[in-house]
């Protein structure tokens, strides 16, 4: 019998798709930020050992469990429209809080219950953390 964790990985991948194609018919475009993360902390202890460091990366996290990715947003720069090749269309990169992200963050959400867009995380103050470019599926508590 297929574990719960198989379950939400097989149909997480495909929500990523999904939210890539609905960027794409938006104007958007992304790259790759972080996806897969085995837990770096045990490859810097080894190769640094006197380097006290934690791990964002838990072993039951989101990105280890293949159940997050972060994105990079680009958006075509101001006056470029559909008139211009696709190769030739020139890009800004989006770091920060920016309408288009609400809306990505908002139709990722709309895919399935468990997704959770980074735009919606709060630190244990109640503070947004402003982490825009991360899409997840909670599993485990952990979004």
């Amino acid at each position: 019998m297929p574990s719960e964790l198989f379950k939400k990985q097989i149909v997480f991948l495909p929500n990523i798709a999904e939210l890539i194609r609905y960027a794409t018919r938006r104007g958007a475009r992304f790259t790759e930020a972080e996806s897969y993360v085995k837990d770096t902390v045990f490859y810097i202890r080894n190769l640094h050992p006197g380097i006290n460091i934690k791990s964002p990366h838990r072993e039951d996290g989101g990105h280890f469990n293949r159940l997050a990715k972060d994105m990079n947003l680009f958006l075509p720069k101001n006056g470029q429209n559909d008139h211009v090749p696709p190769d030739e269309i020139e890009y800004d990169w989006i770091v920060n809080a920016h309408p288009m992200w609400n809306e990505l963050g908002t139709y990722w959400k709309s895919l399935h219950p468990l997704n959770r867009w980074g735009g919606d995380f709060r630190n244990s103050k109640g503070e947004k953390v402003n982490d825009f470019n991360h899409f997840s599926m909670e599993h485990g508590g952990v979004q």
